[in-house]
C-alpha cells in the first residue's frame, strides 16, 4: 500500500489536507485487477495540530516574556533615574541635554514595551454574558469609520445584515479582538484599500471574517502570526495578535488566517453560537 498527504485549495479559497492510500485490488488467484483509492480529509486534524503547537509554544513564550520583563525593568528603572538625577546635578550643553532627553524617551518607551509584556503574560479575569456579537461588531466598525484617515483612503464594507447573532461573551474583550484584527488589516494596507468584514451562522458557530486587500503574509509568516514578537509592523510589540489569541481561546473559540504574499488576508474567528 502506498500513502501519501496533499493539501490544495478550494475554489472558495480553504486550504484543506487529504490523505490519499492506494491498494491493488487483487482476484482469487492472486493476479491484480486493478486499484483501490482511499481518501482521508484531515484539515480538522492538521488543525487541532497547529493549534495544539501553537499553544505549547505561547505558553512557554509568556513564561519566558514575564520572566525578561521583571528581570529587565528593575535595571532600566534604575538606569533611567541616575540619568535625571545627573541631569539635574551637572550643568549640561545643549547637545548634552539633548542626549539626556532621548535616553529618557527610550527608557519610557521601553518600559511601556515591558508593560505590555507583563498584561499578556498575567492571567485575565472576564465577564461572560450573552450578548449580540452583530450589534458588537457593528459598534467597532462604526468607531473605526470615524478615524480621521479613514474616510479617503479606506473601504470598510459589511456582509452581514441587521439579524441578531447571539453567543456568550465578554463584550468588552470580544471588541478589542474585532478592533486589533481591524486596525491590523489597515496597517497591512498603507496605500489604501477595502476591508471586508461578514458574519456567517454554522451549525453550531459564529463565523467572523475579516479580509482586507494588504500585503498579506508568505507560509512562514502564517505559522507563527499569533505568537509574541512577530510584528510586521514598524513600531509594533508583536503582542496584538497574540492578545487576540488569548481572548479567542479564553471564549472556546477558533482563530485561523487564510493568506498568501501580495494577495491579502483573511482572519477568521469562529465563537459558539447560543441562539
Amino acid at each position: 500500500m502506498v500513502r501519501r498527504e496533499i493539501d490544495f485549495r478550494t475554489p472558495d479559497g480553504q486550504q484543506r489536507y487529504v490523505g490519499i492510500s492506494v491498494s491493488p485490488l487483487r482476484t482469487r488467484d492472486s493476479s491484480r485487477s486493478g486499484y483501490v483509492f482511499n481518501f482521508q480529509d484531515l484539515t480538522e486534524l492538521r488543525r487541532l495540530e497547529q493549534e495544539v503547537a501553537t499553544k505549547e509554544r505561547m505558553a512557554a513564550l509568556g513564561r519566558l516574556s514575564a520572566a525578561i520583563a521583571h528581570e529587565i525593568r528593575q535595571p532600566l528603572t534604575a538606569m533611567a533615574g541616575a540619568v535625571k538625577e545627573l541631569a539635574r546635578l551637572v550643568p549640561l550643553e545643549e547637545d548634552e541635554k539633548h542626549l539626556v532627553n532621548i535616553v529618557s524617551r527610550e527608557s519610557e518607551r521601553l518600559n511601556h514595551i515591558i508593560t505590555d509584556f507583563l498584561n499578556y503574560s498575567h492571567e485575565k479575569t472576564y465577564e461572560f454574558q450573552e450578548a449580540d456579537v452583530r450589534g458588537l461588531l457593528d459598534e467597532t466598525l462604526t468607531l473605526l469609520e470615524k478615524k480621521p484617515e479613514i474616510e479617503n483612503k479606506y473601504h470598510i464594507v459589511r456582509t452581514f445584515n441587521g439579524t441578531g447573532l447571539r453567543a456568550r461573551v465578554d463584550a468588552n474583550k470580544i471588541k478589542q479582538v474585532f478592533w486589533n484584527l481591524c486596525d491590523n488589516a489597515l496597517r497591512a494596507m498603507p496605500t489604501g484599500g477595502t476591508l471586508s468584514v461578514g458574519i456567517e451562522l454554522l451549525p453550531f458557530w459564529l463565523r467572523i471574517a475579516f479580509r482586507d486587500t494588504g500585503i498579506g503574509l508568505d507560509a512562514k509568516q502564517r505559522a507563527k502570526i499569533f505568537e509574541p514578537l512577530q510584528s510586521g509592523f514598524e513600531g509594533g510589540t508583536g503582542l496584538g495578535l497574540s492578545i487576540v489569541y488569548q481572548i479567542v481561546q479564553a471564549h472556546s473559540g477558533r482563530i485561523s488566517v487564510v493568506s498568501e504574499k501580495d494577495r491579502g488576508a483573511e482572519f477568521i474567528v469562529e465563537l459558539p453560537r447560543t441562539g
